[in-house]
Order: structure tokens, then sequence, then C-alpha cells
């Protein structure tokens, strides 16, 4: 699933924070959602698209299990969301994916085939997902498009290494995998793909670009955003979908973008077609959401790993606790009255009583032994 921009209008329902629901989609955002619950292709102009990502173009059939991190879910065709196994019971995604995920289970790992969902993969059901409160969905062109799927099973295999440097260098040769279309509006792919070779892209350029597509000025914000490209497929006149470069497509959203070690850097979010020729595609950036992910992880996880014993979120808990015994002087607090009001009190004033009967026995006691002998 992948967002795109058209000229023309369309209407579409996307899932945000919480339960809220966004209606209809405005003819000023120009936001086309490609993929319908039921998996249908709705209407669309060809001409200036961008996709929520579902496919990837220009890319290679993976090894068996090269990604064991990596997560699928496939509901149709082209319908379908990628992700990444974090922690043991938690996958990392685009908050666009939130229909996809929620409540339908997830396959992670295995040998790559069948659309993740071959013998040798894990299935999770989902507990819930989190959906990241500053998601604007299409109301603000998929800003803070990033979430959680809490699994109510624990995974044995690798989670994923996350970015947490705030640079990027843009030398560094990065990759993306995903089952989504290999080709605008095609199918999906059955076995996992990659497409590498991709460069980090001028960000001011990127703006640009999707400044034109949308007419709205903010439409990227940079610390969140990033934009990469392949350098092979610079000519803006390059619109042949047979001849696309290499780019991530529909139903590749939620899926990692990723350096030569393997560090998610980026997770599928949108762009403008797929593969075109000097259209480079947006992506969420990881490190910009590191405490945001770590708090969840922390939070939310069965098992929370050791760096969560000094989080914000504990230091929250402890201080609400602590006001519950902080009562303005001459009033009663009526939640605390029982737990930490007249009961309590009373409960220690008769434990003060008993220890001081018990040092008048010991004084007493002692009073009755014979004096030491002196030589």
């Amino acid at each position: 699933m992948k967002t795109f921009f058209i000229n023309t209008v369309v209407f579409s329902h996307i899932f945000l924070t919480s339960n809220t629901v966004f209606g209809s989609n405005t003819e000023e955002q120009k936001i086309f959602l490609r993929s319908g619950n039921d998996g249908s292709v709705q209407q669309h102009d060809e001409r200036h698209q961008l996709h929520h990502r579902s496919l990837i173009t220009g890319g290679v059939e993976v090894l068996p299990y090269a990604y064991p991190f990596f997560a699928f879910i496939k509901l149709g065709n082209p319908t379908g969301c990628g992700g990444t196994l974090i922690h043991e019971d938690i996958v990392l995604t685009s908050a666009q994916c939130r229909e996809v995920f929620e409540g339908r289970g997830i396959h992670i790992g295995g040998d790559h085939t069948k659309y993740g969902a071959n013998t040798n993969s894990e299935f999770h059901e989902d507990d819930f997902v989190v959906v990241h409160p500053g998601y604007t969905g299409s109301s603000g062109f998929y800003e803070d498009d990033i979430m959680l799927v809490k699994l109510n099973t624990t995974s044995d295999l690798t989670p994923v290494t996350l970015d947490t440097d705030d640079s990027i260098d843009k030398t560094t040769p990065l990759k993306v995998i995903g089952h989504g279309d290999t080709r605008l509006n095609g199918k999906l792919s059955e076995k996992l793909l990659e497409a590498n070779g991709l460069l980090l892209q001028d960000f001011n350029i990127c703006h640009g670009i999707y400044k034109e597509e949308t007419a709205v000025d903010d439409v990227l914000v940079e610390d969140s955003h990033i934009c990469v490209g392949d350098p092979n497929n610079t000519d803006p006149n390059n619109n042949d979908p047979d001849n696309a470069g290499k780019d991530s497509c529909q139903a590749d959203a939620g899926g990692p973008l990723l350096d030569s070690n393997n560090k998610q850097i980026g997770i599928v979010s949108f762009g403008i077609g797929c593969g075109r020729g000097g259209k480079p595609s947006v992506y969420t950036r990881v490190s910009h959401y590191k405490e945001w992910i770590h708090e969840n992880i922390c939070e939310h996880s069965n098992n929370p790993p050791s760096t969560c014993t000094t989080t914000a979120n504990q230091e929250v808990e402890g201080e609400d606790e602590i006001e519950n015994y902080i009562v303005p002087a001459g009033e009663q607090n009526p939640e605390s009255e029982g737990q930490y009001g007249k009961e309590t009190i009373g409960e220690v004033e008769k434990l003060l009583n008993e220890l001081i009967e018990l040092v008048k026995k010991i004084q007493n006691a002692l009073s009755r032994l014979p004096l030491p002998m002196t030589y």
C-alpha cells in the first residue's frame, strides 16, 4: 500500500490515531489511496500519482532467510504492508498500514516466499497497534507515518538494528525490500525482492519536486522525512513503467530502508509513481523517532529491555504514585482516604505504640540483671 498524489479528485478513508477515521480527501491535497480494504484498485490518473508504497521496481529476488526480521501481510492484490521486528514482541511499520495489520496477524522471517506465509516463517496474532499521535494521514501528507504492532506471542527471530544517528552519509548505498508491485499498477511479488544501490537525495530539491506536485509549501518535514532515489534514473522524462528505475512501489509501505549492514534507516511511506525518473521516494526517518520507539517498547512489551529501567514513562508513573501521598494542608484527598489517609495513619500509630511497649519490656528485663563484677 502506497500513497499517490494525483491531479484528479478522489475519495478514500484511512485510519489515524486511536479510532479516528479521516474521510474524503480534498482536491487541494491531491492524495490517492491506491488500495481499498478489499484490495480493489480505484480509478486514478497515471500522469501524476503519489502512491502508498506496495511494490519493488527494478529489484532482484533475495536469498532465503536473508532478512529474518522482515514482516509482511497480504490482504489481496495489490493490498499489503511490510514491517520489521524490532523487539521480541514489537513490529515497526507505517501508520498508513493500520487497516492492513490490525486484527489480522503477521508473518515474520522464513524463506521469503509465498508473500511471507511460508511454512518456515513465524505467524503472530497482534494484540494492538500504537499509532504515532502526530500522524496526519491524508490531512497532512502522511507526516509521522509510523506505527508499532504489539504481538501477543514472542518471536525467536533476530530483530533488526535501528539507526539512531541524526546524520546520514549521502554516499552510503541503501536498499529497500518488499513484496510490492514490480511495476506501477502491477501485482505483488510472491517472492521477496530488494532494490539495491539507492542513494539519499538532496532534501531541498526533493521538497521542491513534491511541493510542485502537491501545491503544498510544507509537504515534507526535513527532521522526519528522507528522500531516496535511483542515481541511474534521473531523467525526468522517463515515465515508462516498463523502463522504471529501482524504487519501492504499491504494497511496500511499512517495509524497511536498509544500509549495507542491514541497519534500518527509514520506513517506506509514499512517492510519485514507481521508479519514475528524477522522482525520489519519501521515507519516514527512523532516527527521528528513536525516543518514541524506545518509550513504547518499554511501556507495551511483555519483556522490556534492560534499558527501560530509567525511562521517562516509569519516572512519570513514580511521580503519579508520589502525588497520591500529597494532600494540601487542611484537606483530605477522597481518593487516598482509606489507602493513604486515616486508616493508614491509625495503623502506623498502632505499630509505634507496640514498639514503645516492647522497648519498655526490654528496659525492665535489663534492670533485673545482676551488676557486673569488678576486679
